[in-house]
């Protein structure tokens, strides 16, 4: 597996960990649909931003 598609899958997988579902049912109330959200919030999202 070529070394993008290795981050691509790990930054995949810390997302859904990182996810909760009373996060994503919050974000509903604003408009931002849930086909395609982990439910993370900033803080968390922005720790893992910084290790790539």
């Amino acid at each position: 597996m070529p070394k993008i598609q290795m981050i691509i899958h790990s930054l995949k997988k810390q997302l859904q960990e990182s996810g909760d579902s009373e996060s994503i049912s919050a974000m509903a109330k604003f408009g931002i649909t849930p086909e395609q959200t982990h439910g993370v919030k900033i803080p968390q999202l922005r720790g893992i931003a910084k290790e790539y």
